[in-house]
């Protein structure tokens, strides 16, 4: 079995004998490979899955949200929980991310390789480390909050997000949506779901994305506005009402339209939250699993010093390989 990237990003490579099987397909750069048998994403966010039309494939494995944003409902087969990929075997498993749909996956052929996609340990699905039942021979996993200075814990300021909600569970949770991703993200966690007046989520909500949540259309928000960017919580007390997006929407807010939605509303509030695995998960997972390789992916060059000085610490032999952008080579199993 040969392991190389798919992209600067976030793509695999996964070849075995005839079987050659994409992982996630960055909507970024790339791919530097454009045909495979199977294609298999793991969650609906547009830097694991915008790269797909780029591609040509045999087979698409998604999920229903996943295949109505690429417009591939009818090309798309589900990502059943077992399945077979060409001369792969594949598992897929639940994992907490800041959208429902996530999913981690195990390919068997004369190795095992687990690649997780986006993923952490808190929140209503079993970590990790406790769904895949066996040992495996590889992880390729991100490693985005490796070098965090925050504690690794769960009363850690990442985690405000999840008892906000849990707060604001009983009250008219509002949120407001300028693009699908959101939508996705945490529409699970809301009752009513404020669309912007001409925002393309239509696709997305006849797949079921806002679950089950009641849709209003406005035209201009008149309530506070909460966004997953690093900021505090402090004053959420003081209304009911709140919005939620995420941090990296804001960061690809190119148009600035929602920067200048926060500007017009009078009590902007700002919270952190993550869906990523923290440095103890990454630690977590790789005692647990005992693999011979540790892929990194999507972070940087800091956080891996960082985790690899974490490995080391914990007494963990493992070889670390890291694709971080252009940088990442290949590796052959077992």
């Amino acid at each position: 079995m040969l392991l190389r990237p798919l992209d600067p990003w976030c793509g695999v490579v996964v070849d075995y004998g005839d079987t050659r099987v994409f992982v996630d397909v960055t909507d970024r750069k790339g791919p530097y490979v454009k045909r495979a048998d199977a294609v298999i994403v793991t969650h609906p966010h547009r830097d694991h899955y915008g790269g797909v039309p780029r591609t040509e494939f045999g087979e698409l494995r998604a999920d229903e949200v996943t295949a109505a944003l690429l417009g591939m409902e009818d090309e798309a087969e589900p990502l059943r929980s077992s399945f077979e990929a060409g001369l792969l075997d594949v598992r897929t498993y639940p994992v907490n991310h800041m959208c429902p749909k996530a999913h981690a996956v195990l390919l068997s052929g004369d190795a095992r390789v687990l690649i997780t996609g986006d993923w952490c340990a808190l929140g209503e699905h079993p970590p990790l480390w406790e769904l895949v039942d066996d040992e495996v021979d590889a992880i390729v996993t991100e490693c985005t909050r490796a070098a965090s200075v925050h504690p690794d814990d769960p009363e850690a300021a990442e985690y405000r997000i999840q008892r906000l909600l849990e707060l604001h569970r009983e009250d008219r949770t509002v949120l407001l949506l300028t693009h699908v991703n959101p939508l996705i993200d945490v529409a699970s966690e809301v009752e009513i779901l404020h669309v912007l007046e001409g925002d393309p989520v239509d696709e997305a909500v006849k797949a079921g994305a806002h679950e089950g949540a009641d849709l209003e259309v406005v035209s201009r928000p008149e309530y506070p506005l909460v966004t997953s960017s690093v900021g505090t919580v402090e004053g959420l007390s003081k209304r009911p009402h709140v919005l939620i997006t995420e941090r990296w929407f804001l960061y690809r807010d190119r148009e600035g339209r929602l920067r200048r939605l926060l500007d017009a509303v009078p009590y902007p509030y700002i919270v952190s939250g993550t869906g990523h695995a923290s440095a103890a998960e990454l630690v977590r997972l790789v005692e647990e699993l005992e693999p011979e390789y540790l892929v990194l992916r999507h972070g940087s060059p800091d956080g891996v010093r960082a985790l690899r000085k974490r490995l080391a610490g914990a007494g963990l032999d493992v070889r670390v390989e890291a694709w971080i952008g252009r940088r990442g080579g290949k590796l052959e199993l077992p």
